[in-house]
């Protein structure tokens, strides 16, 4: 069915392989996915899958705020304690100091670095990953047009495997072409250890041809040895998630990424924003420059993003409906305006429990 080929065809597992994730995060990803969130039977409607194709935004919100950003900057370790943090780069130098520390990484790659307790270690160990791998090639396919997306559905997992890798034989699940000047093609295909060098460029050669087209050779082949973390269906039994979520806080300490959610971008920033909800309301912003108390940089961007929202339901409730779009409420149906705080209000912890959150359905 068509959920089914659209989380395989992504990276998230293949049915046949013994390495196939818990069906629990393939159901959550047909409700997100826009066609088979329509389907009453999958359970309640999840936001697009929605996501920002540029940092300028937020780059030039944190220029302006005066926060100092060190970027290509490898994290050596942290060094948690009651009065602190202490982050020392590879870059070497006295540690720098902070107050609170937001992990956004990998929790296993977390433990290179992380001064981790027992619980911590043994909570990150039991994390997964899947291999995955994007390809760019030269390919020339006559019907192929640019920018479209073609999920190969021969090439999802046909047979019982190990890995997805050998469930697919390497072979490529995606096939996109960016650009309509140039043949350079992308295609997206599953790795892993029992695949012999060049199985996935010789597949994709074989395939190229099956569908009437030239291949002209790989030019970048990347792997993604931590792609798509989760859980095993006995961790989700065994409230491994309420665990995880239990160290919120600790030690100074929060944690935001795909584990606690999906893997897409909307849901990860949706847990981002619910956390910053959950544990920093009591936070103020220092006073600007002007003596007067400024918004902090995520306040204004959840204000920005509760506009965004009041207007995508506004839209998803005409649809739902069948109907024409209802005006918003105001005179003459102009635009309402809403004050900081009523969107604060309407955008509270209970959003997320309207929104179905992956990560609160487990713990709550």
């Amino acid at each position: 069915s068509w959920p089914l080929i659209y989380v395989s065809a992504h990276g998230y597992g293949v049915a046949r392989a013994a390495d196939a994730p818990p069906n629990y995060y393939w159901q959550r990803f047909a409700q997100k996915s826009t066609n088979a969130a329509k389907l009453p039977s999958l359970g309640p409607r999840g936001p697009a899958l929605r996501g920002f194709d540029t940092t300028r935004h937020l780059e030039r919100l944190l220029e302006q705020s005066g926060v100092a950003v060190l970027r290509s900057t490898r994290v050596a370790s942290v060094l948690r304690s009651t009065g602190g943090v202490a982050i020392t780069t590879a870059a070497g130098g006295a540690p720098l100091a902070f107050d609170r520390l937001v992990v956004a990484t990998d929790l296993k790659a977390a433990r290179s670095f992380l001064d981790t307790s027992a619980e911590e270690a043994d909570l990150f160990s039991r994390v997964r990953h899947l291999n995955y791998h994007t390809l760019a090639s030269h390919i020339e396919i006559p019907w192929v047009k640019p920018a479209s997306v073609y999920y190969l559905g021969g090439h999802q997992g046909e047979r019982d495997a190990v890995d997805a890798g050998a469930a697919t034989g390497g072979c490529p699940t995606i096939l996109f072409r960016p650009y309509a000047a140039s043949n350079l093609t992308i295609t997206w295909a599953y790795g892993g250890a029992s695949l012999a060098p060049g199985t996935m460029e010789a597949c994709l050669r074989r395939t190229v041809s099956s569908l009437g087209g030239r291949f002209g050779g790989v030019l970048l082949q990347q792997e993604w040895p931590d792609y798509f973390p989760h859980l095993a269906g006995s961790d989700l039994a065994s409230q491994v998630p309420r665990r995880l979520d239990a160290l919120q806080g600790r030690k100074r300490t929060y944690y935001v990424g795909e584990i606690f959610n999906l893997p897409l971008v909307s849901e990860c920033v949706d847990w981002a924003r619910y956390l910053i909800k959950r544990h920093f309301r009591d936070v103020r912003p220092p006073p600007s420059a002007r003596g007067a108390s400024a918004p902090t940089i995520m306040r204004r961007q959840l204000k920005v993003a509760s506009l965004r929202r009041g207007r995508g339901r506004w839209r998803e409730g005409a649809a739902a409906s069948g109907g024409a779009a209802r005006k918003p409420a105001g005179a003459g149906g102009a635009r309402r305006r809403y004050s900081a705080t009523e969107l604060m209000r309407q955008q509270g912890l209970g959003a997320f429990g309207r929104r179905w959150c992956l990560w609160e359905a487990l713990v709550s």
